[in-house]
């Protein structure tokens, strides 16, 4: 169960959270639906009968991600302790850990669905939508706090990518790899299979609906 599992983490790390890292692998197996009564209700979940994206199911959800950010943002501003001790900077290996393990589970479920056998079901949704109608939506006036959360998320990783180039020290780069997940030969090159196929994949589907935009004309723009 989740519990013993916990337990068994919880020996290693005190604040390992089973169900946070679980939650990638929980999105994957709901975007991968293998009966035919699952793939319709996913179908109908994120398009209209005509391949046009639920508009408002995902301003809601796009709405309520930002509330939740905005309280996670306030508790943590709350508990945040002005002491300066060693306890304090001891802490910021164990976060940069935390966050580069979820990051990586992240990756693993969801990232590389679409390049793998279960994304079957994704895939056609992708293939299906009708990208012009997503397009003109995304440049709405309603579009704004999508745009707005999506710069934001641009701006975050654009950060840890800088931070991660700017930590050129022995002792820092000693540190980041021992805080990486372990992983072993045979895994590492099914990873980076795993990758390969994803890019493949979203290259296609890219090109085919550029082909799509062209075909339609410019009555569709």
């Amino acid at each position: 169960t989740f519990l013993t599992l916990e337990g068994i983490a919880g020996r290693v790390d005190p604040d390992f959270n089973i169900y946070e890292m679980a939650m990638p692998w929980a999105i994957r197996r709901s975007l991968s639906p293998s009966t035919l009564e699952g793939i319709s209700t996913l179908r109908s979940t994120i398009l209209t009968k005509d391949d046009r994206i639920q508009w408002p199911r995902l301003l809601e959800f796009v709405e309520t991600a930002m509330a939740e950010n905005e309280k996670e943002e306030v508790a943590s501003s709350i508990d945040k302790q002005p002491i300066k001790t060693d306890a304090v900077v001891d802490e910021a290996p164990k976060e940069k850990s935390a966050e580069s393990a979820k990051s990586g589970a992240m990756n693993d479920a969801v990232v590389t669905l679409l390049g793998s056998p279960e994304g079957t079901v994704l895939r056609r949704m992708i293939r299906d939508l009708d990208s012009i109608d997503l397009v003109s939506r995304l440049l709405s006036k309603d579009a704004k706090p999508l745009r707005k959360q999506a710069v934001m998320a641009l701006s975050v990783e654009d950060m840890k990518r800088r931070d991660r180039c700017s930590s050129s020290t022995i002792e820092v780069e000693t540190s980041a790899t021992t805080t990486d997940r372990p992983m072993s030969d045979e895994c590492a090159k099914l990873r980076e299979k795993q990758l390969k196929w994803t890019r493949k994949i979203t290259t296609m589907i890219v090109k085919e609906h550029l082909m799509k935009q062209l075909k339609a004309g410019p009555k569709a723009w």
